[in-house]
């Protein structure tokens, strides 16, 4: 184990080392805290770097930014989140790359950045409060757009609902597909 600055740090597990920062604890064994402080690793095969950041999932996660968390289940390993601020993944395979208080909750699940967009086995872009929850749907960005059945996609816009599957609404405003 290495620890190699700053202050408050703790190396529980072979082969783990943090870097710097403040009140950091890594409990993996072959993972890295790279710096920020109170962060906490409790699984191995890590990479953390940010602030009250908690792995406490599975293996092989990547976690950067603040506050960003994953859950309680150790089988939910490979994910990621590259930064922002109150993000969490709960499956395997998640990614987030940024943004604030953004979730994904299926397998393979994707919010590339924005604000409490929710994402399941699916993709949300950007935007604000946008749901991607079933298998496969889209959405591109806007605002308040839900997808509610598979392989659907919202372009853009806001307060549309699509709840065709195999279907698109491309943009507008309060759109209804059924």
């Amino acid at each position: 184990s290495f620890i190699g600055a700053g202050q408050q740090n703790c190396n529980i597990c072979s082969y783990s080392s943090i870097v710097g920062g403040s009140s950091n604890r890594n409990c993996g064994c072959w993972s890295t805290i790279l710096g920020g402080c109170n962060n906490l690793n409790l699984r191995d095969c890590a990479l953390i770097y940010g602030k009250n950041i908690e792995n406490c999932g599975g293996i092989n996660n990547v976690i950067f930014g603040v506050n960003n968390y994953t859950n309680n289940d150790p089988s939910v390993q490979g994910i990621s989140i590259l930064g922002g601020c109150g993000n969490r993944v709960t499956a395997c395979l998640g990614v987030i790359v940024g943004g604030q208080n953004n979730c994904t909750s299926g397998v393979c699940g994707f919010v590339g950045g924005g604000f409490c967009n929710r994402s399941g086995n699916a993709v949300v872009v950007g935007g604000s409060c946008n749901c991607a929850v079933t298998n496969g749907s889209f959405i591109g960005a806007g605002q308040q757009n839900c997808n509610i059945c598979s392989y659907s996609s919202i372009v853009g816009g806001s307060s549309n609902r699509n709840c065709g599957c195999w279907s698109t609404i491309l943009g507008g405003c309060n759109n209804l597909n059924l």
